[in-house]
């Protein structure tokens, strides 16, 4: 049953990488050929998009690999790689925005309606690669929420572009301008966050959590400290007393017990203990 539902998610992957480099070509054709420099922000991202995917879905099998001679403990932060590439793709594709709205400036230039043709095409096509994208579960759970973003810029530069070929281009262009100003507060946000989550970060919400598993047993508690490996996975290394005339048996038992506990909660933790 599972293998015939990884084939089924296998196949339904590939149909959604097609449909979005599809679309992403429909926009570059109507962005770069016929002249809209919304429709050509929004390829860009498009593009990007696709690219992103492909890296975190790599890197998010990589992060499941076992402990090995140089991890002992496991591979779960590789998974940032996905994000560390991600955030370079979308820079190297604002850097080569800068240049081209830059020469939009300086030059008067006619947008054809054909570029807004194109655009709703490759929207529409979006718009498939969100319905697939769900279908195959919780793994893209994350890319169908991108792509959800994808469709609102694929309408304003539709819309930019169909105004700028029966109005003024400037529609286009401010159109154009807009989208790549959201790509930089986005780039922006989303660095803040990385480095965030890189940064061996407590939660005081887990903190409790662990103190109020470790009362529960006749143990004293000397020192809790708590950091985040990665998405809702954390690291403890707790310092604990124990009575001088509980067995090593019976402390052992008890650590067991708490870290049992812990697990539970999908913290890991490293127990040392004191007597008392």
């Amino acid at each position: 049953m599972n293998s015939k539902l990884d084939k089924t998610n296998n196949s339904s992957f590939k149909i959604l990488i097609i449909l979005a480099v599809l679309a992403g070509l429909f926009k570059i054709i109507g962005g770069v050929i016929y002249s809209s420099k919304a429709v050509t922000v929004d390829a860009a991202t498009s593009i990007g998009n696709i690219l992103a995917i492909v890296m975190v879905n790599k890197y998010y099998k990589l992060s499941k690999m076992p402990p090995d001679k140089d991890h002992h403990y496991g591979h779960i932060r590789l998974a940032f790689g996905g994000d560390v590439y991600t955030l370079m793709i979308y820079s190297f594709i604002a850097g080569l925005l800068t240049i081209d709205l830059v020469q939009g400036l300086g030059s008067r230039y006619q947008v054809s309606f054909y570029a807004s043709i194109y655009s709703a095409f490759g929207t529409i096509l979006y718009a498939i690669v969100i319905v697939l994208s769900r279908r195959i579960g919780r793994i893209l759970e994350y890319y169908s929420r991108v792509s959800v973003i994808e469709l609102i810029e694929g309408f304003t530069a539709t819309s930019a572009a169909f105004a700028g070929a029966f109005i003024n281009y400037l529609i286009d262009l401010v159109g154009g301008f807009s989208l790549y100003l959201y790509l930089i507060a986005e780039l922006l946000r989303s660095s803040r966050k990385l480095v965030i989550e890189i940064s061996d970060r407590s939660s005081d919400r887990i903190l409790r959590e662990v103190v109020d598993i470790i009362k529960r047993y006749r143990v004293v508690i000397k020192s809790v400290k708590v950091r985040e490996v990665y998405a809702d996975l954390f690291y403890s290394d707790i310092v604990i007393g124990v009575p001088a005339e509980l067995s090593v048996r019976d402390a052992h038992d008890v650590i067991d017990e708490i870290e049992k506990r812990l697990k539970e909660k999908n913290i890991v933790a490293i127990i040392h203990i004191e007597p008392i």
